[in-house]
């Protein structure tokens, strides 16, 4: 079973540094220092079979299991030692993982200085944990039983194989990125690293006499997930979940995947059999993290619009569709009602502006229709897709307004300023001719044709051009921009 969170795209205008930063350490360190592993530690393993070890130990080891109570166990080793090969594979890596066992192995009370083959015993044990030391899992994952500081932290950068570390890096960028983006890069950081303690810290007092190496970078993703579920809290996120051969995609409050995703590795824990999963560690990564996630939230250190976003835009796109159903019903009322609840939660979105211009557009004479032009022709932005939106109404309006349009001096001189420098230039000239026409003065009015002037010229249209300059000249002789005008003419190329 698989349930997986689905956020937006990244903002790559602000993109997620430390989350790629994690995935190309962990990467790196996989590259550049595990690939030899498996040989090391195969090397290592065939040395021990191939030495008086086995011999020496594994009984002992029976025996000590024996002592411990597990008789199960005890009968599984004495076994193996008559097994062959294989069987005794199995039984050094139970032996290896026993960090009781180990403890009284190293302090002279397995294979005692009296015992016959001690010495050579010594010299064995010796090179086969220098060969041991050799495998970077072996030498840096976190081991219970022997903690060590560096290894509580640099296990978490090791992996088990290609796949354990393709795994975690998918989950990685999927949870990472955004709570990265709630909560900034250090606190996330902070986050990651926090999360991998406190499920190593689950890890180690659970199996406090484990000697098995734990890596992974699965315990601090853990902590990533638990924080993100926590931050999001009773907003609806979508996700992918997976029931055996059944997949789809949902969405649900956010919280409601914690006790989710506990209870699944709880499962597996209990009832998984045998598994080289750290489920303790995850389950430790999720409860920890989720408590990083409330302490930050009751901080105030994060971002609430990342947060609200995925339903703002939820329902953004419910008002939109219902507007839409409505207007081709002809609902106009109605239809006006939920593009303006969209329109004042967004006041720049151009969907519900045209939606609006439309419903007004039924009234051509109306005041709301003269408005909603107006509205629109007066966005900020300068962006092809918004010049080309203003340009398109602007020829709706001139052929659809009642009794004529409406504009002062000023809107049209602004309107056809940008489209000349939009590349509309043809939408500008007929206005430009309008007000020359109508002998209408305004103080940009001469800043205006220069504009349209020089992107005119950019079309090719040098002669129209210069007509415009040479009006310039004669009709505003003492302003700058006749000076200017004057030099324009006077160069071969008055777009320069």
């Amino acid at each position: 079973m698989l349930f997986l969170p689905l956020a937006r795209k990244p903002d790559w205008r602000h993109p997620p540094v430390v989350t790629l930063l994690l995935v190309a350490v962990n990467v790196a360190v996989f590259f550049l220092l595990q690939t030899d592993d498996h040989r090391q530690y195969h090397a290592a393993q065939e040395f021990y079979l191939g030495s008086p070890l086995p011999e020496l130990e594994l009984p002992r080891y029976a025996e000590f299991l024996k002592e411990q109570g597990r008789y199960g166990r005890a009968r599984e080793v004495r076994e193996a030692v008559e097994e062959g090969r294989e069987a005794r594979a199995w039984a050094l890596w139970e032996l290896q993982g026993d960090g009781r066992f180990l403890e009284r192995l190293h302090g002279g009370g397995v294979v005692r200085p009296e015992d016959p083959g001690h010495a050579e015993w010594r010299r064995a044990r010796a090179e086969f944990e220098e060969r041991l030391e050799a495998v970077t899992a072996q030498r840096w994952g976190f081991k219970p039983a022997q903690p060590a500081a560096e290894d509580a932290l640099v296990h978490m950068f090791l992996h088990g194989g290609i796949g354990h570390l393709v795994g975690n890096m998918v989950f990685l960028v999927l949870v990472g990125y955004v709570v990265e983006a709630v909560v900034g890069r250090l606190l996330f950081l902070g986050v990651y690293l926090l999360g991998g303690l406190l499920a190593t810290a689950a890890f180690a007092a659970v199996y406090s006499h484990s000697a098995v190496p734990l890596v992974g970078a699965s315990g601090a993703i853990s902590g990533l997930m638990g924080a993100y579920v926590v931050l999001f809290g009773r907003r609806r996120i979508p996700f992918f979940y997976s029931l055996g051969f059944y997949f789809d995609f949902a969405r649900a409050p956010a919280i409601l995947l914690l006790p989710v995703w506990v209870g699944l590795e709880a499962y597996q824990l209990l009832f998984g059999g045998v598994s080289q999963v750290a489920y303790v560690a995850h389950i430790g990564g999720l409860v920890g993290g989720a408590l990083l996630g409330a302490v930050l939230h009751g901080t105030g250190r994060v971002d609430l619009e990342f947060l609200d976003r995925d339903e703002q835009e939820e329902r953004d796109t419910a008002d939109l569709e219902q507007g839409l159903e409505h207007l081709g019903k002809l609902e106009l009322d109605a239809a006006r009602a939920c593009f303006a609840a969209l329109l004042e939660r967004r006041p720049g979105h151009r969907e519900a502006l045209a939606k609006l211009y439309t419903v007004a557009r039924y009234q051509p004479h109306s005041e709301e229709y003269h408005q909603m032009a107006h509205r629109i022709f007066a966005l900020p932005e300068n962006d092809p897709a918004t010049l080309r939106f203003k340009r398109e109404t602007f020829r709706d309006y001139v052929a659809t307004a009642k009794p004529r349009t409406r504009f002062d001096p000023g809107q049209f001189v602004e309107l056809a300023s940008r489209f000349a420098t939009g590349g509309y230039p043809e939408e500008a000239v007929p206005m430009v001719d309008a007000l020359l026409r109508q002998g209408r003065v305004h103080p940009r009015l001469p800043r205006m044709l220069v504009v349209v002037a020089r992107a005119l010229t950019r079309e090719g249209q040098r002669e129209r051009a210069r007509g415009y300059l040479q009006a310039l000249v004669e009709r505003f002789p003492d302003s700058e921009e006749a000076l200017e005008a004057q030099e324009l003419l006077g160069h071969p190329d008055p777009a320069g």
